[in-house]
């Protein structure tokens, strides 16, 4: 290989995470710590894969949320990158406040290249092997100019707004904003928080995703179509406590399907079904924090009298009480026999 990068985005360094309404009193400093740790991980990454430089495409930040704190460890990451001979380019993403950066940023031109807001200068340099251009891209109509003989990378900022898929047939590497975009993700698929890239000698790109987040959050679904009671709910909850992984696991209830109980979740009562849940969650480091109420109640009798009706009824029912979450086409297949079924009796 003649070269080897990282590009990573979505830093949003010491910003408070959202959407965690009931995230327990002793949870909160692990989600405080989590961004800080996480870019400690990103340099020790970038270090140990001894990469020329480091591409972060936006959102560094949470806006005027970067304080002093923040900032202190940004500066303090640049330079072990710097100590390590490592290169880092940047710009802004669409939630971040110009004149805050200018502020912090524009103090640090000897270790880390800043690309302004809006602006379309490439930005060039020499490696040992290659002569590498970034294009900043914040519009679609932009229409860069390639560099013959050289990598050709677009940094892709967060408000640039378009579908990515076009630039990839024009650049050597599109380096877009969507490797961590969210600071809270629930059910986020496969390895994230970094991508090392690795170039060889006929340009091929080769990608490799690294999981170097600290936290992770899931989502858990519970159809409560056959429950009986709250503490039967806790009980089954209860039963989907990821193994241990290494990390803080913050879980997000689904609660689905038709039942009697459908009106009492509401208000405290989803409170409290999260407070019990939490309550008997041995392992630290696993924690209830959220709850989406999907729930519906139970069909009408008057309802079930129309055959169309009662196929339908079924159909649902079979998508809930397939706990593998089997394939959609095998559920349509399933959904479409019972339908048949059902209107030939009706006849």
């Amino acid at each position: 290989m003649t070269l080897k990068f990282l590009h990573v985005s979505g830093l949003f360094l010491d910003s408070p995470f959202q959407g965690l309404p009931y995230l327990p009193f002793e949870a909160a400093p692990s989600l405080r710590n989590a961004s800080i740790q996480y870019l400690d991980k990103l340099v020790n990454l970038a270090i140990f894969e001894h990469v020329e430089f480091v591409l972060i495409a936006g959102n560094i930040t949470k806006g005027v949320n970067f304080g002093l704190r923040g900032a202190h460890f940004f500066v303090e990451a640049l330079k072990r990158l710097d100590s390590a001979g490592i290169r880092a380019v940047f710009l802004p993403g669409k939630e971040e406040v110009e004149s805050v950066h200018g502020f912090y940023f524009g103090q640090l031109p000897q270790l880390a290249h800043k690309i302004p807001m809006g602006s379309t200068d490439v930005f060039a340099f020499e490696t040992e092997d290659s002569r590498v251009v970034i294009h900043p891209l914040f519009d679609p109509e932009c229409r860069p100019s390639l560099v013959e003989g050289a990598l050709n990378i677009a940094l892709v900022s967060p408000i640039y707004g378009a579908d990515l898929k076009g630039l990839e047939s024009a650049f050597d590497y599109v380096a877009g904003p969507d490797v961590r975009s969210r600071r809270l993700g629930f059910d986020e698929p496969g390895p994230h928080g970094a991508v090392v890239v690795e170039v060889d000698d006929s340009k091929s790109v080769h990608v490799r995703r690294e999981d170097i987040d600290v936290v992770d959050f899931r989502d858990v679904h519970v159809s409560c179509s056959d429950l009986e009671s709250l503490d039967q709910l806790v009980s089954v909850a209860g039963t989907r406590v990821p193994r241990e992984s290494g990390k803080h696991v913050y879980m997000r209830l689904i609660l689905e399907g038709r039942t009697r109980l459908a009106n009492e979740f509401e208000g405290t009562a989803i409170r409290d079904l999260i407070q019990a849940l939490n309550s008997q969650t041995e392992d630290p480091v696993v924690h209830w924090v959220a709850c989406r109420n999907e729930i519906k109640p139970p069909l009408d009798a008057k309802d079930l009298e129309d055959p169309l009706a009662q196929a339908i009824s079924r159909c649902a029912e079979l998508f809930i009480e397939d706990p593998g979450r089997a394939s959609k086409a095998a559920y349509v297949e399933r959904a479409k026999e019972r339908l048949i079924g059902l209107l030939k009796e009706a006849k």
